[in-house]
């Protein structure tokens, strides 16, 4: 903390991580021959960041905390640094009134299996899963404006630029029976979007929430196999929340919520529209309302999978996923002067899933 409610905030992080991976294929078990041959790799990657920052609050007024990361990534394959600016702008003209500006970078990494050389087998051998040692990190920067009115409606405004974005694909190939299953990294993605959210009221007896997004999204990959692509959708996403508050004492109230998707792509597949509805009841009881029974119904008509598809360049390929309708029962009691103890949770996201 400095002078005149100046903030500064600065430090350093670093990260090694060691991978081990192996995979052996049983020529005995299979009964199989002209198995590819059993691999194994170590890996190393080092990740240093250092960041310095500042903050500052100008009469309640304007807020701002903006900060600058400079990151090092070392690994087999690549030698990199990388600049990630954060900035956070807080605007207060009046009451009830809040104009937002934010601006952040972050870095997301691929799986480390990923990023091996190896090749798994499915399908009676007509799919594979690739691995791609070249695969890099991507770097997302995005840019958000939001504004607040009345403390509830809500409009932010936004677009971001994905650098590098790794995504799985699949490719058909035209000398064999094959479909191959690979992480690549694309030229870029961006997104540009509009999202407004309105509450809703009436009474004592309703209340619910509708949101409306519309985004512009582009992928674009000019190495990928023979048939580079440059692809562009325009999507939109609804979604509607009721809770009808039937009684007071015993507490009881009905929550029947609605999701709708236009069309999307990814990469070259094309995303079909989807939704889904669920219901519940719930009621609270006993002293305090402590005790909670609910009844629930999530996604009741089964379709808030979709069946993605390929049909680009020569590639035609079809994906059947199944929806499942989930009903269920549940009891909870709260217990007084119950506190439960916060876990740092464990960073799993880089293992294969």
């Amino acid at each position: 903390t400095l002078n005149g409610g100046w903030g500064l905030n600065y430090g350093a992080s670093y990260i090694r991580s060691t991978d081990n991976s192996r995979q052996a294929y049983d020529e005995s078990a299979s009964g199989q021959g002209g198995l590819p041959v059993s691999q194994s790799i170590k890996k190393r990657e080092n990740t240093a960041n250092l960041y310095a920052g500042f903050s500052k609050n100008f009469g309640n007024k304007v807020i701002i905390d903006a900060s600058l990361a400079a990151e090092y990534y070392n690994s087999t394959a690549w030698n990199e640094w990388n600049w990630l600016p954060t900035l956070n702008l807080t605007y207060l003209p009046a009451e009830g009134h809040v104009l937002q500006l934010g601006v952040s970078s972050t870095t997301a990494y691929p799986e480390y299996w990923a990023v091996q050389d190896f090749i798994t087998y499915s399908n009676g051998g007509y799919d594979e899963i690739v691995g791609n040692p070249a695969l890099k990190p991507s770097h997302e920067y995005q840019a958000s404006l939001t504004y607040v009115l009345k403390n509830k409606y809500v409009v932010t405004g936004w677009f971001s630029y994905t650098d590098d974005h790794f995504m799985q694909t699949l490719y058909q190939r035209p000398d064999e029976l094959t479909e191959t299953f690979r992480w690549v990294n694309l030229d870029f993605q961006q997104q540009a979007g509009l999202m407004a959210a309105v509450p809703l009221k009436l009474g004592g007896w309703y209340s619910g929430n509708l949101t409306a997004t519309g985004v512009w999204m582009k992928h674009k990959d000019s190495d990928f196999y023979d048939i580079p692509f440059d692809r562009s959708k325009l999507l939109g996403v609804f979604s509607l929340r009721n809770d009808f508050h039937i009684s007071r004492s015993p507490e009881i109230t009905l929550s029947l919520n609605g999701q709708v998707q236009t069309k999307a792509i990814q990469g070259n597949y094309d995303l079909p529209a989807a939704g889904r509805v669920d219901a519940a009841v719930q009621l609270k009881f006993l002293k305090d309302k402590r005790a909670t029974l609910k009844v629930y119904c999530y996604d009741m008509f089964e379709t808030s999978h979709i069946d993605p598809y390929i049909r680009f360049k020569g590639q035609d390929f079809s994906m059947k996923m199944s929806s499942f309708r989930h009903v269920g029962v549940t009891f909870s009691y709260a217990f007084g002067g119950y506190k439960e103890k916060k876990h740092k949770a464990v960073d799993t996201s880089r293992f294969m899933k």
